[in-house]
């Protein structure tokens, strides 16, 4: 009988390990899931932000494709010759007074485009 309590303390005690092992086992496949799951989200996002950065590249060159049918910099900075003021007092011209005075030139008195001599600002 004291033989047979003691293998029954044995068999207990490997039961108790096991199921301790088991439940070990258990939290370490749930924490795997998790770094898998967490993993995957960021290669997707990583997938999402790689196609967008692509876009933006796209974007980008196209509107700098638009931008270079425009003639800007020093070229037409070059091109922009001094004038002298009609009005004492008045400001040196600005871009949109050049623009008037051009449409000016091509319209003439024409309703909403009509030009004004003086120094009044948009």
């Amino acid at each position: 009988m004291i033989v047979d309590k003691e293998i029954d303390r044995h068999i207990g005690a490997i039961v108790e390990a096991a199921r301790e092992q088991a439940t070990a086992l258990q939290e370490i496949n749930t924490a795997v899931n998790t770094f898998d799951q967490g993993t995957q989200e960021n290669a997707a996002m990583v997938e999402e932000s790689t196609a967008a950065s692509h876009t933006l590249v796209q974007e980008v060159s196209r509107i700098a494709g638009i931008f270079r049918e425009f003639n800007i910099g020093k070229a037409s900075a070059s091109r922009v010759r001094p004038q002298s003021f009609r009005h004492e007092g008045c400001a040196p011209p600005s871009p949109a007074h050049d623009l008037r005075a051009n449409l000016k030139k091509v319209y003439p008195r024409q309703g909403s485009v009509a030009v004004q001599e003086d120094c009044e600002e948009f």
